[in-house]
């Protein structure tokens, strides 16, 4: 494995991370 992380996996994590709120605000209103 790299020992830096890589730009498309933090891409990744970032729009994982708001697909997951955004669901998250949708489901609780």
């Amino acid at each position: 494995m790299a020992t830096h992380p890589q730009p498309s996996f933090s891409i990744f994590i970032f729009i994982f991370t708001v697909g997951l709120l955004s669901a998250d605000k949708c489901c609780c209103i």
